[in-house]
């Protein structure tokens, strides 16, 4: 809820060009109350894209006669054919850009739709939350060359739909994680490594 709210109150700032202060208090498309830590990320986040203006909630959705990818990118913009994809992440499981195939599949949903071929392509995570090493806007970036590669490994998989799963990240999210058999041998997997013997007892030596 409070990432559906953030989302709601950087698009409604972006698109009304209203500081976003001015919604303090107010309730969210969802009902969710803007808070003054919201606010102090979202402008944060509209500062950031302010130096590269594009276009928020881009449809890039994409497919053929096999399969069809539903997606919306937070935000697009280009600069000089330098292609930037940035997505704005308010929770706190912490997300990459290398190799994100959300990011990924924007570039390909963008450019197939437009018929871009950008020269270089820059996937950017925005996530103000938790803390990371390198901070809360982290990136990625590729050349057409190596972006043509991961189109082709897309459209390969998608197109050649075997029936392996394979747990991962990605499972949190899934409607189906209750009654996946790949997902229940992992669990299962994980209660055996927890309930390894283990020493409580450690000293200062061992513990340093």
């Amino acid at each position: 809820d409070k990432g559906n709210a953030a989302h709601w109150l950087a698009y409604k700032s972006w698109h009304d060009c209203v500081d976003p202060k001015s919604f303090e208090n107010h309730k969210a498309s969802n009902g969710y109350f803007i808070t003054d830590e919201m606010i102090e990320h979202v402008s944060t986040y509209l500062e950031m894209l302010n130096t590269r203006p594009g276009a928020m909630e881009v449809s890039t959705s994409f497919g053929n006669d096999y399969f069809r990818v539903n997606c919306r990118a937070d935000n697009i913009s280009i600069v000089n054919n330098h292609l930037y994809i940035d997505d704005f992440k308010y929770g706190w499981r912490i997300v990459e850009p290398e190799n994100n195939w959300t990011l990924i599949a924007h570039a390909i949903g963008y450019c197939k739709q437009t018929g871009l071929t950008p020269d270089k392509i820059t996937f950017t995570i925005f996530q103000p939350r938790p803390d990371h090493h390198l901070g809360r806007v982290r990136n990625w970036e590729i050349n057409y060359f190596e972006f043509s590669k991961l189109v082709e490994q897309a459209f390969n998989t998608l197109s050649n739909l075997n029936e392996q799963l394979n747990t991962g990240s990605h499972c949190a999210k899934c409607p189906a994680l209750a009654t996946c058999n790949a997902a229940k041998m992992a669990g299962m997997n994980s209660i055996e490594a927890s309930a390894i013997a283990h020493d409580e007892n450690i000293d200062n030596n061992v513990l340093a």
